[in-house]
């Protein structure tokens, strides 16, 4: 009995293993040649990555490309002089008065119009012209501006322009008892009284200079000429007498020494001191 129970299981497993043989056999893809270990190759042979690396090495490596250079800066070219412009062309801009230490601007524009105004008012307006080697304001020929080297002079309001806003100057009271000798040594004009107001006196080429010792004079200038005097001192004051009327020297508080020349017109100038040159004039009585 056992025996035929071995038989028959042996023969149900043989018919099992018989009907899955089939199903496993389809079930196996046959392998592709990439998926075929690669064959051994010859260690002789140079491989194809040493073929590569050779063939690298072989090869001249390629060169930048050239830095290009800078572009050239654009020159720099100085100011074109004063000298070269025309009359008009160095006008342009603005100018500046002073009138009783009040500051006039005057500015000429590229277009051809002008404004006049004092700090705080309302501006004058109109148009400019170049003609004849005088500018021309609204075309009033009769009353035009004179250009005088750094300066530009209106006659009919007796202004002078200049191109730096002036320094304005305010004189302090004189010394009363000033006395003999302290007016001494060498004074140079650097306002000139214009109006109620004073203005530089290099604007206008005012050049008076004096030399003091005692109550002895030495001028020079387009006032005066190149002279010697012999003055007065009393009250305080240094005065002498000139062709062109009588002048009055007075030391003001704040250093300065004023002249004032009283003639047809009267002429005020405030000079400064100069250290002394050392060719110092000799002053002699005339």
């Amino acid at each position: 009995m056992k025996k035929w129970f071995l038989i028959l299981l042996t023969a149900l497993l043989l018919f099992v293993v018989a009907c899955k043989a089939p199903e496993n056999a389809s079930a196996q893809t046959p392998q592709s040649d990439a998926a075929a270990p690669a064959p051994q190759s010859d260690p002789a042979a140079p491989s194809s990555q040493g073929d590569q690396i050779s063939a690298n090495t072989d090869t001249e490596p390629s060169e930048p490309e050239p830095t290009r250079p800078p572009a050239p800066e654009e020159p720099e070219y100085d100011p074109l002089p004063d000298e070269y412009k025309t009359l008009a062309e160095r006008s342009i801009g603005d100018w500046y008065a002073d009138v009783a230490g009040m500051i006039v601007t005057l500015t000429l524009s590229e277009d051809g119009t002008y404004a006049l105004s004092v700090a705080g008012g309302e501006a004058m307006t109109g148009k400019w012209e170049e003609k004849n080697g005088v500018l021309v304001m609204d075309g009033d020929e009769e009353n035009p501006l004179l250009p005088i080297g750094g300066v530009i002079r209106m006659d009919s309001l007796k202004l002078f322009f200049m191109r730096e806003a002036p320094t304005v100057y305010i004189p302090a009271k004189p010394i009363a008892d000033a006395k003999e000798g302290i007016f001494d040594g060498w004074w140079v004009s650097h306002f000139t009284a214009v109006g109620d107001g004073t203005i530089l006196s290099d604007a206008i080429g005012e050049d008076t200079e004096l030399y003091i010792e005692g109550t002895k004079l030495a001028v020079n200038g387009a006032l005066f000429g190149l002279a010697q005097y012999d003055g007065l001192a009393e009250s305080g004051r240094l005065t002498f007498t000139t062709d062109k009327g009588a002048v009055t020297l007075e030391l003001l508080q704040d250093g300065f020494l004023r002249l004032t020349l009283s003639g047809d017109t009267q002429t005020t100038l405030y000079l400064m001191a100069k250290p002394l040159p050392d060719d110092t004039p000799e002053v002699e009585t005339p």
